[in-house]
């Protein structure tokens, strides 16, 4: 993995002066276990049903599934969940990466920092929560999609990457990339959709204009989009809720599933 360039510092304090605490739980309907170790695992509609649908797995960001972040990202789990698909929301955090509630102990700057320093720990992880996820039964396991924010989005392109074929989508929103790898093998990307704030301070937009530019190499269906979005609490990163940004990508995103996972 690359070392962590020094804007990631400054996300790190970012996100401290705006995230300091943790929501009471982060849920979880399912469990997938990987090394000994338990995840949960969030999944919408709650109950399944006897008809199969197609599956998006959500990929949640270094803030885990925060007060901060959360209501978004199930939101958009809501959305999906009418429009016709099965939805799951795995954490991906383990017992040393810190809470994924949000950030309990007060050196918040260094939970952030070992989050990033470790990304190459939750690739196996989001690897077996799309194996779990695949196997409910009400899940068509032939057709699922990848929805990645932050640092969830890097995984998601990564785990699309090593698809053999059942991964038929995937959606970038804002991704820190952590290996040159992810660049150089593009083309064994499903349809990939991308999204980043051209102002966004803390994972720079740089990195999904490299993405786009090395996708225009290949056969592979994708599309980029440069949302402007007014969101100085966050240095512009996420795209404030229900705001044009928010909604125009969600639109864009809903789009995108139906193109390539419905018949």
């Amino acid at each position: 993995m690359m070392s962590p360039p020094r804007h990631f510092l400054r996300w790190s304090m970012t996100f401290a002066s705006i995230i300091c605490f943790a929501t009471t739980a982060a849920g979880g309907d399912l469990k997938y276990d990987l090394d000994g170790e338990s995840f949960a695992m969030e999944r919408r509609p709650k109950d399944a049903g006897m008809v199969k649908r197609p599956v998006v797995i959500l990929l949640h960001g270094v803030d885990g599934l925060s007060a901060f972040s959360r209501p978004q990202i199930l939101g958009l789990a809501d959305e999906l969940v009418a429009a016709g698909y099965v939805v799951f929301v795995p954490a991906y955090f383990g017992a040393k990466d810190g809470s994924v509630s949000g950030f309990e102990d007060p050196k918040i700057t260094e939970v952030i920092q070992f989050r990033i320093d470790h990304v190459n720990d939750y690739g196996p992880r989001v690897a077996k929560a799309v194996e779990v996820a695949r196997e409910q039964t009400d899940a068509d396991r032939g057709r699922v999609a990848l929805v990645g924010f932050s640092l969830g989005g890097g995984l998601a392109l990564e785990r699309a990457e090593a698809s053999t074929g059942e991964i038929k989508a995937a959606v970038d929103f804002f991704g820190y990339v952590g290996s040159d790898r992810i660049y150089r093998e593009v083309a064994k990307l499903p349809p990939t959709l991308i999204f980043h704030n051209p102002k966004d301070k803390i994972v720079s937009p740089s990195y999904s204009k490299k993405l786009l530019e090395e996708l225009d190499k290949t056969t592979v269906a994708h599309d980029g989009q440069l949302l402007d979005d007014d969101n100085p609490l966050a240095r512009y990163h996420p795209f404030r809720q229900s705001g044009k940004a928010d909604k125009a990508s969600r639109q864009s995103t809903l789009k995108w599933l139906d193109k390539y996972l419905k018949p």
